[in-house]
């Protein structure tokens, strides 16, 4: 299996006021083997609707104003830009969780309270 990763960005909102644009190295690989492996698992137990696998944490960064991304859709970052770190939200426990219906999602949170940030990263995929 490659350790190959792809660097993606992607900007989104935790609550009504608080956003965040993020960077996060994805193993493409790794993800299309999770997707495998829970066909497997849905196909032995009907009753299960989402498998969450582990996720690499990513790091917040600024964007200036003519950055324009789509929100909660993560696209690969290819240096057309440069970026400062911040420690705003210090974004963890990072997850991928794939559906029974073939929709996968990258998720994360920040430190401080309770909110979730998620990206559909199924296209990323094809």
């Amino acid at each position: 299996m490659s350790n190959e990763t792809t660097t993606f960005v992607g900007y989104g909102f935790w609550d009504e006021w608080e956003d965040s644009a993020l960077l996060v190295n994805l193993n493409l690989t790794q993800i299309k083997k999770y997707v495998e492996d829970a066909k497997e698992i849905f196909e032995k137990y009907p009753d299960l609707l989402d498998l969450t696998y582990n996720a690499p944490d990513p790091i917040e960064i600024a964007l200036s104003d003519e950055n324009d991304y789509e929100m909660y859709k993560l696209v690969p970052y290819n240096g057309e830009f440069e970026y400062e770190e911040i420690w705003d939200h210090k974004p963890r426990y990072s997850t991928f969780r794939v559906s029974r219906h073939n929709y996968i999602t990258y998720r994360t949170h920040p430190k401080h309270w309770d909110a979730t940030m998620s990206f559909e990263i199924g296209n990323l995929l094809e």
